[in-house]
């Protein structure tokens, strides 16, 4: 059960208030038996978009440990293409973090998966990921990047 601050009637409140406010709402939603069984109740604050990017970092250093035991690639996340998905996944804060999750999943996951399946990347490349704007769309782009074998100085 998930209640949002800002609606109208609401009041900016923290601590102790936030505890008390949550329990009369709550009241609204439960009867008084069932209110009397709860025994712990938890506030969650919506993040913040800076919190969002390093969960987004967080997903790609995941896939990309995912990745390197099944089908080691090297992905280049550009910070254009994580703000992107930050952005997109925040069109509704009550969801929390799963839209971020498939918004991730929708733009890198399966991007790679289905280039991956169509054999246009192969194990040990190297992808560059960034964000392309064709006709006022913005698109997540991969691309492969030749890295040069230096002699050693």
């Amino acid at each position: 059960l998930g209640f949002q601050g800002g609606q109208s009637g609401s009041k900016n409140i923290s601590g102790s208030g936030l505890h008390l406010a949550g329990m009369d709402e709550l009241k609204n939603y439960l009867s008084s038996k069932i209110l009397s069984r709860i025994v712990r109740v938890e506030f969650f604050r919506p993040y913040s978009d800076e919190s969002r990017l390093e969960i987004v970092d967080l997903f790609i250093e995941a896939f990309s440990e995912k990745l390197a035991g099944k089908f080691p690639v090297v992905l280049n996340v550009n910070e254009d293409v994580k703000k992107f998905i930050v952005k997109e996944g925040s069109d509704h804060p009550e969801l929390g973090i799963r839209l971020l999750k498939q918004k991730f999943d929708k733009y890198i996951t399966w991007k790679l998966e289905n280039l991956v399946q169509k054999r246009l990347v192969r194990a040990d490349d190297f992808l560059d990921v960034s964000l392309e704007e064709i006709s006022g769309k913005k698109y997540v782009v991969f691309r492969k990047v030749d890295i040069v074998n230096l002699p050693p100085a």
